[in-house]
């Protein structure tokens, strides 16, 4: 695919570049945390015991590079593209950094490790990417999304460049008018929106409902049927879309 650090075809080869990515790629005035999200699908017939002792494997070693912070999964139980059941799974990892630096440090010291090859032979990576929150005023922690036992987290992936005569302004207007009703719905606790520091145009939004029952209440609603919802999502269709629940 033609974007290296949005929709890729190799998990290890992005992580082997990110030491070589300098800030100059990246978005300059941002020097907040980062954190970066990984939609993987297992390969086909992957043995789920053997991607979670591989993934936690990577995950002690990644615990331990300066800089990083949280580190959350989440395993996904329904694909907006099917409004089915992921098949194979679907899981959804989320890490956080001080700084780009220091998510830039972390690849280039273990893109090339043991645990790395072995966690990124079990799985297809459907995003991964390294995000802020798209407005300058907000700071996201990733420990509080979606942290109470039985949340929701819906995660949208969406790809600007896929959009002819992509218009920001239209985006926008949309997205902002589909968000003011989202967030009155009954059961949606929080909504995050991101935009990547790798590839600006890569933005991600998340929605964290507080139980399934709301998730789909709100799901079968008539907001769900709007004007307004069906706007934005027939003019500014996802990449990757998943409904998740925490998986640790």
């Amino acid at each position: 695919m033609k974007k290296v650090f949005g929709l890729i075809a190799s998990f290890g080869l992005v992580f082997s570049l990110i030491g070589s990515f300098s800030r100059s790629n990246a978005q300059e005035s941002y020097t907040g945390p980062i954190t970066e999200i990984a939609v993987r699908q297992l390969n086909q017939g992957q043995d789920i015991q053997a991607f979670e002792q591989a993934r936690d494997s990577f995950v002690t070693l990644l615990k331990q590079q300066e800089g990083v912070s949280a580190d959350r999964e989440f395993a996904s139980f329904l694909d907006f593209a099917t409004f089915g059941a992921p098949e194979p799974a679907v899981f959804i990892g989320m890490t956080q950094y001080e700084n780009l630096e220091a998510f830039m440090a972390a690849g280039e010291a273990l893109g090339k490790s043991e645990e790395a090859g072995a966690f990124f032979a079990t799985f297809n990576p459907k995003a991964f990417t390294a995000l802020r929150p798209l407005s300058s005023d907000d700071t996201y922690d990733l420990t509080a999304i979606a942290s109470k036992a039985g949340q929701v987290l819906e995660v949208a992936v969406r790809d600007f460049s896929s959009y002819e005569n992509f218009d920001q302004a239209d985006y926008a207007a949309k997205r902002d008018a589909f968000l003011a009703e989202l967030i009155q719905q009954e059961g949606v606790v929080a909504e995050y929106q991101w935009i990547s520091v790798l590839d600006p145009n890569i933005a991600v939004g998340m929605t964290v409902y507080e139980s399934a029952e709301a998730f789909q209440r709100v799901a079968s609603s008539a907001f769900a049927q709007s004007e307004v919802a069906a706007m934005f999502a027939g003019a500014y269709p996802t990449v990757a879309g998943f409904a998740s629940l925490d998986a640790r």
